[in-house]
């Protein structure tokens, strides 16, 4: 059986954005720095440099460097997949240095008029429309495109699982319309194709004659990717069916088989066949479920004749081990798609926009979809789709006449979709007993399974303290969205290796709030932080014109740790001047906040315009020692108020 899926699987990883452009930066320096003889072949020094970058920049699990430089290979695979690199004449292709432009100048903060995608992932849009896999496949992701065309958008989730198959048929359209019917039955479809399988049918054959011989010594016709292991696992799995259909298991004795030797949490018959025999999700025994358990095996050993069972039980083997592979190629081809901007997942679904799949029902999209795929990555590249006819009436159906029109669609439609994700996955307690704290000990882990892995952990900590400014401002959702950060189509946070500004600058009318966040520590504090926020806030302030709104202007730096010298120097620069060729301003005003201090203005249910007038208090006070100021003045405030 063959498998259509998008990208490589050497690299399925959730932070995959940031995962391919940092490779494509570390691809830039390697071969501008590579010398005429050095050369990108098996255990090369190219190739065991390139592994001790992706080590030192955390792009590969140590666990994955034992097999040498060939992870240097397989991990930049899709690189070269996308057409980024060309590893062995060493160079970044002109595909590859449009993607590092677009990064270079963060254009992942522009949108695309028409299909209201940031530019970054309109790129990766038209590349996954051009992507070459290894084997010389190509066309995967039109086709893909074709399955939701004929879903008109949105795909139930058991059925977008199965698209990986639709490469086993010549005619795309003949998979796509068993996909389709209503009486659709996926044991039936993967039967037909598992009969297509001639080196598969000599398996079974080979696999029925050592039944008659009860000769299992070379089960080869059971190998797997695995080896022969996988082979000698469904042996042993099958010579407890045979006992269980010879009946040598009493009822009793088959329970604590059961419980003794197929039920370990990481045994090979639970995890990889017994599910898709079994209809309970847990498979253990319990009072609850032993006697069904017990009868659906009964049911599936027993019934029939010997070379009945035999087949049944090669069929119920290959068509587990199928349905594994799909499982794990759903997640792959989740992460890939992703890179597009143009998909949403949800627990029983996958949809595409509203924009792309009005392309999709347009009766000539094969040429537009064409189109896109050789178009330059822009703002306005589009545009020219506002004057079809037939993409004019499809938008005038969702109340879109204007380009204006359909930012506000999109925009309200993102609004609606934050809007559930903060009521139900992002409460204003989660946020502040959960999530927050975890951040104060780098739980790295944890936070992502909590918010999302398509983004680092320094990223995610921007987006939670987004939303905890949201709940303090009296739930402005307004302000997440004008935060600029970078969000995907679930409005989750996915991280760029080219990172954009890290401080959010909040307009109000008579003063702008400025907040700047981060995780780094001691020493990398001092050097990262001090001057760039001051920077930032100096900046802002040297472009108010109104005095008193450039006086009631201030910071706030929100941090796991604060340094203490990180303390004094932001409490110093009320008092120094900051300046450009043209203007000049005295003083600036920044307050400090560690993550419990976040946490206790959460906890209060005061609000932005209830603590607004202590702080300007605080900022006011005598104490020009930083780190004394903090502890004795900041941090005793935000505690009392949950006092």
């Amino acid at each position: 059986m063959n498998y259509c899926y998008l990208g490589n699987t050497s690299l399925k990883v959730g932070n995959l954005l940031y995962n391919i452009e940092a490779q494509l930066i570390l691809f830039k320096d390697l071969f501008e720095n590579a010398s005429e003889d050095d050369v990108w072949t098996d255990d090369s020094d190219l190739q065991n440099q390139y592994l001790e970058l992706l080590i030192q920049h955390d792009l590969i699990n140590t666990s994955d460097t034992k097999t040498g430089s060939k992870n240097a290979r397989t991990k930049s695979a899709p690189l070269e997949n996308y057409n980024l690199v060309n590893r062995k004449e060493k160079y970044v292709t002109e595909l590859g240095n449009e993607l590092l432009f677009l990064l270079n100048n963060k254009k992942f903060k522009d949108y695309n008029n028409f299909l209201q995608i940031d530019l970054v992932s309109l790129f990766f849009f038209k590349a996954t429309l051009n992507a070459v896999k290894e084997d010389g496949i190509k066309d995967v992701f039109f086709n893909y495109l074709k399955v939701f065309k004929a879903f008109n958008g949105e795909i139930p989730i058991e059925k977008f699982k199965l698209i990986p198959l639709i490469c086993n048929f010549e005619n795309k359209d003949d998979f796509i319309s068993k996909l389709v019917d209503p009486n659709f039955d996926k044991l039936k479809l993967l039967s037909k194709i598992l009969s297509m399988d001639s080196d598969l049918e000599e398996r079974r054959k080979q696999f029925l004659e050592a039944t008659k011989s009860n000769d299992f010594s070379e089960p080869n016709y059971f190998k797997s990717s695995k080896g022969i292991t996988a082979a000698n696992i469904v042996i042993e799995l099958y010579n407890i069916f045979i006992d269980i259909r010879n009946k040598s298991y009493d009822k009793n004795t088959f329970r604590n088989l059961f419980k003794s030797k197929v039920n370990g949490d990481k045994n090979h018959y639970k995890n990889l066949y017994l599910p898709h025999l079994y209809s309970h999700n847990k498979l253990s025994v319990t009072k609850n479920n032993a006697c069904h358990l017990y009868k659906t095996i009964l049911n599936f050993t027993r019934k029939g004749t010997d070379d009945e069972f035999n087949n049944r039980f090669f069929d119920w083997i290959y068509s587990s081990r199928n349905l594994n592979n799909i499982k794990d190629y759903y997640q792959q081809n989740r992460y890939y798609l992703n890179l597009t901007g143009a998909f949403e997942f949800k627990p029983d679904k996958v949809s595409i926009t509203d924009t792309i799949n009005i392309i999709l029902q347009h009766s000539n999209f094969e040429d537009i979809i064409k189109d896109i795929s050789q178009k330059e990555v822009s703002i306005d590249s589009l545009d020219y789709l506002f004057k079809d006819e037939e993409i004019k009436d499809s938008l005038k159906s969702f109340g879109i006449e204007t380009t204006e029109d359909l930012k506000d669609y999109k925009r309200n439609q993102n609004k609606e979709k934050l809007l559930k994700l903060l009521e139900k996955d992002f409460t204003k307690d989660k946020v502040s007993s959960t999530i927050l704290p975890l951040f104060k000990d780098r739980q790295d882990d944890k936070i992502k399974s909590l918010v999302t892995e398509s983004a680092t952990v320094p990223t995610i900590f921007e987006y939670m303290t987004a939303i905890s400014w949201y709940y303090i401002d009296n739930n402005n959702i307004d302000f997440i969205l004008n935060a600029g950060l970078s969000l995907d189509s679930n409005m989750l946070p996915k991280s760029h290796a080219v990172g954009g500004s890290s401080d959010f600058e909040i307009p109000y009318d008579d003063h702008t709030l400025m907040i700047e966040v981060t995780l780094t520590e001691r020493t990398n504090q001092r050097r990262a932080e001090m001057e760039s926020v001051s920077r930032h806030l100096g900046n802002i302030l040297l472009n108010i014109e109104d005095e008193n709104k450039r006086k009631n202007t201030y910071g706030i730096f929100i941090a796991s740790y604060l340094d203490k010298n990180v303390l004094n120097d932001f409490r110093l620069r009320r008092l120094s001047y900051w300046e450009n060729n043209e203007k000049h301003i005295k003083g600036m005003d920044i307050i400090p906040l560690d993550i419990d201090d976040v946490t206790n203005i959460l906890n209060s249910n005061k609000t932005y315009n209830d603590i607004r007038p202590d702080f300007y208090s605080i900022i006011k006070s005598e104490e020009d020692w930083g780190s004394k100021w903090y502890e004795n003045e900041v941090k005793p405030y935000c505690e009392g108020l949950v006092s």
